[in-house]
């Protein structure tokens, strides 16, 4: 099929309109999905520039790396975030297994639970003996 690019961002996505049974549609595209031309090369599209394209076609993504796009593009010409050494995040990584999380939650829920019975029926028993 073909179409016209109605505009590239970016941040590597946009948005082609093309015709089918006379009526004009939209369809959306990430740079990920474009194929490399003849030469090897991944063009970036232009506004208002042809294309083919296929409907449903996306690129296995297994077979593609990150660092295949580059890092400017990625963090918008922002630097990449850095992942640094810490107590916290070692904490967070050797945390209980979930079923066992699950139960201690629980627990805590049905004690806070007991606490407010507790709470609103020594209300009720003062509010009642007051009348």
């Amino acid at each position: 099929m073909q179409g016209r690019v109605r505009f590239f961002t970016p941040k590597k996505w946009g948005l082609i309109d093309y015709s089918l049974n006379d009526e004009v549609r939209t369809i959306f595209f990430h740079i990920s999905e474009i194929q490399l031309a003849e030469d090897g090369f991944q063009y970036e599209p232009v506004t208002g520039c042809l294309v083919e394209f296929l409907i449903g076609y996306t690129p296995d993504q297994t077979e593609r790396s990150h660092s295949d796009v580059d890092s400017d593009s990625k963090a918008g010409g922002r630097k990449p975030r850095e992942v640094k050494e810490s107590s916290a995040a070692e904490r967070h990584m050797q945390g209980e297994p979930g079923f066992v999380e699950a139960g201690r939650r629980s627990a805590a829920v049905q004690d806070r639970r007991r606490e407010t019975q507790k709470v609103f029926a020594d209300r009720r028993k003062k509010s009642s003996a007051n009348r």
